[in-house]
């Protein structure tokens, strides 16, 4: 399991380095990450399980720096929205994550996470469809 982690987190850290742009990134986080749980999903399973390993997934606080990173990058670049808090971009995207791990979806589970990365990166509503947007108070 820690050979797979630093798998992971070599990974990433190689992805954060590349040149290609922040939505590229995301991307590419999401799919990293899709496919190593795809290949050992028995082997998370039973870690998961192990509640005092002294490994720590390659999703805890490197991952998250990491993300805030690349969503820094892409809102400085004019690629994202800056009237979203990098906070909720970064819970959406775990979220994201989360829910194509736990999916109890007939939809295999790489599909399942395109479909995700999509509705993250893109949104619902069709381009030529004005959107509606709401105000919380």
């Amino acid at each position: 399991m820690a050979q797979k982690i630093s798998e992971a987190k070599r990974s990433l850290e190689e992805l954060n380095q590349s040149s290609i742009n922040p939505p590229q990134k995301i991307s590419q986080i999401l799919l990293i990450l899709g496919k190593i749980f795809e290949d050992n999903q028995q082997l998370f399973k039973l870690y998961r399980n192990q509640s005092l390993s002294p490994i720590q997934p390659p999703h805890g606080p490197e991952f998250k720096d990491l993300l805030v990173n690349v969503i820094q990058e892409g809102q400085e670049n004019g690629e994202f929205r800056v009237t979203i808090p990098i906070e909720i971009v970064t819970e959406m995207f775990m979220g994201l994550i989360q829910s194509a791990i736990t999916s109890r979806s007939q939809i295999p589970f790489k599909e399942n996470l395109k479909y995700k990365l999509a509705l993250f990166l893109e949104g619902l509503t069709e381009k030529k469809e004005q959107a509606m947007f709401f105000t919380c108070n």
